[in-house]
């Protein structure tokens, strides 16, 4: 967001109707305290920033667009140490919607963010928002493990097959009889 200049805390509740009806924007820090979820798929959080905009759209949907920018750690799934990972730039594009009913009728370029009071949870919306940005597997991108470590040395011979009877051999011996009159 902005390099250097201290943030304000970014709401955790909002009325996201008004607020689309209106056309606020919001932007803050949101403490890592309140990421419960986030911290049980990383390693460390550190600064979370966003910037959201509410708005309607040309279609009378009500569209939450936005930027959310994150300091975070994960493990490396090679050596098991820790990377540190930034996700400088998470596009935010949802629409509000009240039930499973609303989400049918979306287009196939909006997410649904589901809201079925008057209040909605903004830190939950940028949670998981942050939790589908992360990697799959995370690793470091340099060989973090010594590749002796990798495998044996010895290169594994193929089993060797014998030949051994073929259990649908009798039901070929069957179909091939001829039944007696």
């Amino acid at each position: 967001m902005s390099e250097g200049s201290p943030s304000k805390r970014l709401p955790r509740q909002c009325k996201p109707r008004k607020f689309a009806y209106a056309g606020v924007e919001i932007a803050g820090s949101i403490d890592s305290a309140n990421m419960t979820r986030l911290a049980d798929a990383v390693d460390s959080i550190g600064d979370i920033e966003a910037r959201l905009a509410f708005s309607v759209n040309e279609a009378g949907k009500m569209i939450v667009s936005g930027v959310v920018e994150a300091n975070l750690a994960q493990q490396c799934q090679r050596c098991l140490q820790s990377i540190p990972h930034a996700l400088t730039h998470v596009d935010i594009m949802v629409a509000i919607v009240r039930d499973e009913e609303d989400m049918g009728k979306l287009p196939k370029d909006l997410d649904p963010w589901l809201v079925p009071d008057d209040d909605a949870d903004v830190y939950a919306l940028i949670e998981d928002e942050l939790l589908l940005a992360l990697p799959v597997v995370a690793y470091h991108d340099y060989a973090c493990v010594d590749a002796a470590l990798m495998s044996s040395g010895e290169a594994e011979e193929a089993p060797e097959e014998t030949d051994k009877p073929n259990p649908f051999n009798v039901l070929s011996a069957l179909k091939n009889s001829k039944p007696e009159s």
